[in-house]
């Protein structure tokens, strides 16, 4: 965290960072500014250090993904749009029960409802926060916020 520009980031070398905590709520509206390198977003409903879902930007789209026993699974992603690194988006993606949307830009990217074996590992977490991967150190997030829905 940059105290003098309010950003957080990965740190260099890692794979992947996350950061969480526990809102006390499963349905949320996680926010914020990301600058974008690879794979940068949200982690939602942490039931461990190694399963959680993620909701993420890649430079080809939105992605909402699980990561279940140090293996990440796409569920869903967003038709292909060509995103710019090192260039600022809007993120927000609304988790509400078994259905998560993603938008960018307050533009409605991808839906994905979870199947039941996902419902039941995750719907009832709540613990949420920023999830990075293999950015070398180059993203940043700013104005995070997690919305009650």
């Amino acid at each position: 965290m940059n105290t003098a520009t309010g950003e957080a980031y990965e740190t260099a070398g890692t794979t992947r960072s996350n950061a969480y905590l526990d809102a006390g709520l499963a349905n949320v509206d996680p926010r914020a500014s990301v600058k974008l390198e690879p794979y940068d977003g949200f982690m939602l409903r942490r039931v461990a250090s190694s399963d959680y879902l993620a909701a993420y930007l890649s430079l080809t789209g939105v992605v909402i993904a699980k990561w279940e026993a140090g293996v990440l699974t796409t569920l869903a992603s967003g038709p292909a749009v060509t995103y710019q690194a090192g260039r600022w988006y809007s993120l927000r993606v609304q988790d509400y029960g078994t259905k998560i949307d993603g938008y960018v830009d307050n533009v409605f990217s991808v839906s994905h409802t979870l199947a039941a074996g996902d419902d039941t590992r995750y719907g009832t977490s709540t613990q949420h926060g920023l999830f990075c991967s293999a950015s070398g150190g180059l993203n940043r997030f700013k104005e995070f916020e997690v919305v009650q829905i």
